[in-house]
């Protein structure tokens, strides 16, 4: 029986010590300027443009393999980002023919350049790969033919699409991606189905998703339940969209909830994009970010990260909580950022206890301020809850979403503030106590967080505790920005027949797309 013991041992002994691995993980976040109109230019010129963007990068990847990382990732749209009024045809000439990995005889372009035709940007990031011995996750885009026996084939014979290619330290194609759920992409095709880019390498299993794809239930949970993926590359081009949807914070909240690594490089696009990339692990101390900002970065940021393996994600289902009987009977309801529909009490006193309801869910708040408040800067505190009675028919995976919130307002009007009035005291905008409660919500997914403001913007932070639904302070907390419960219903999570903010997508996208199409 020992032997049996010993030989089960050794069997698994790779796997353990897989487990016990780190590695190191960078994330470049570069500022564009300014942008030009993309038009209409020859396959040569739209190279051209795409390695001069690629210079960049080599001088990044070489810096960052002396510094010891082993992946380097780049974010969404890196190589067109300098380009607007992006438009179908005129964004063909920038797109590869990219061929599926081939993983018993990996593809080396920086080798083999005409294996495969159209693959210039292929060989180009190879040769980065293989030059400074560094994985590299790069957006690009990928156009594969097709005919007229496909009915899906578009009508100009091509599907178009948004792509993450992964090269190996050697210089191989080791995982190609194509973004599912696209963000008024109009140029770009959707897979039919999810797809699922894992691979493996010396320091751990991976696999990358594109921006819009880390909100679905097909392409995140599905890939880290079915796949065991506990480390997940994320070039995104994201738009922080307070007050939920805050790049660092809900990413952060992401990678705690689901305990993954989330390996986060945005882009930062003057007048449009404000940037906010991070590396965040499921330890509660344990990551690194930059959070939305004006001021140029062309930097990037690396962490020392752990290997989780295959480690356990659990969602129970929260107890059964009795809504406690509010101090403020005043519900007020409001749109935030012209998107979000809420129902919100105020905090009028210095400690008490609030809560709201919207249709069967409701948020409750136990409190105390740090001391009395003061009522010269007119600043106050809202429990909001997010919930909506429409059920969205037509997207079969959903959008829905249904959100606890606590945040400063100014003059009583339901909008969250970005920043504070210069001297004002900290008691009135700290926390001695504060419990936050979800009652009656549809799912057990529940993404929470809890952010401070600092001199410029906010700060992720770490003195609370989560337990299915209920978010706690575990010490005073100064100059809180906001406490989310950020409950994600996934299809088939609910039980009930309300469902939250079927029409976000749709109102957010005609908001934008003026914007994305200048």
């Amino acid at each position: 029986m020992n032997f049996v013991y010993t030989v089960l041992f050794f069997l698994q002994l790779p796997m353990l010590l897989s487990a016990e691995k780190t590695f190191t993980a960078a994330v470049f976040e570069p500022t564009i300027p300014s942008r030009s109109p993309m038009g209409f230019v020859s396959r040569y010129n739209a190279v051209e443009q795409m390695k001069n963007v690629l210079n960049g990068y080599a001088d990044v990847a070489a810096n960052a393999s002396e510094k010891g990382v082993d992946i380097l990732v780049f974010p969404e749209n890196g190589l067109i980002a300098h380009l607007d009024y992006v438009t179908r045809l005129g964004i063909r000439s920038f797109l590869d023919t990219i061929p599926e990995p081939n993983k018993e005889k990996p593809w080396i372009p920086c080798d083999e350049p005409d294996l495969y035709p159209r693959t210039e940007i292929q060989e180009a990031i190879s040769c980065i790969a293989k030059k400074n011995k560094i994985y590299l996750v790069i957006n690009v885009g990928d156009m594969q033919p097709c005919n007229r026996t496909d009915a899906n084939c578009p009508y100009d014979g091509r599907y178009q699409y948004n792509t993450n290619v992964v090269y190996s330290s050697e210089g191989a194609l080791v995982s190609r991606y194509h973004k599912k759920h696209l963000f008024y992409e109009p140029y770009y095709n959707s897979p039919k189905t999810a797809e699922y880019g894992v691979f493996d390498t010396p320091f751990g299993r991976f696999a990358s998703i594109v921006c819009f794809d880390i909100y679905f239930n097909d392409t995140l949970n599905e890939l880290i339940k079915k796949h065991q993926v506990s480390n997940i590359l994320f070039p995104n081009l994201w738009f922080d969209t307070p007050p939920f949807f805050l790049a660092s914070l809900f990413h952060n909240s992401i990678a705690k909830a689901f305990n993954i690594n989330l390996i986060s490089a945005n882009i930062k696009i003057k007048n449009f994009v404000r940037g906010g990339s991070g590396i965040y692990t499921p330890s509660v101390n344990r990551y690194i970010y930059k959070p939305l900002n004006l001021a140029p970065s062309d930097e990037y940021i690396q962490l020392q990260v752990k290997n989780l393996g295959k480690s356990e994600r659990k969602f129970p289902w929260p107890p059964k909580r009795a809504v406690p009987k509010s101090d403020n009977p005043d519900v007020k309801i409001a749109r935030m950022t012209k998107l979000f529909s809420v129902s919100a009490v105020l905090l009028q006193k210095d400690s008490g206890v609030v809560s709201v309801c919207k249709y069967n869910a409701c948020c409750s708040l136990q409190y105390e301020f740090t001391s009395n408040r003061t009522s010269a800067f007119k600043i106050n505190y809202i429990l909001a809850i997010g919930n909506e009675k429409t059920v969205d028919l037509t997207n079969p995976e959903g959008v829905d979403m249904q959100s606890c919130i606590l945040c400063p307002i100014k003059n009583e009007k339901i909008s969250c503030l970005m920043s504070l009035p210069a001297g004002i005291p900290d008691g009135d905008v700290s926390f001695r106590k504060l419990k936050m409660t979800a009652h009656n919500f549809n799912t057990s997914y529940f993404f929470p967080h809890i952010a401070t403001f600092n001199s410029s913007t906010y700060d992720i932070n770490t003195s609370w505790k989560h337990d299915r639904g209920e978010i706690e302070i575990t010490e005073p907390v100064d100059k809180i920005f906001n406490a989310v419960i950020f409950g994600r219903l996934y299809p088939n999570s609910s039980t009930a027949t309300f469902a939250v903010f079927p029409a976000i997508l749709i109102i957010l996208l005609n908001l934008i797309s003026k914007e994305l199409l200048l």
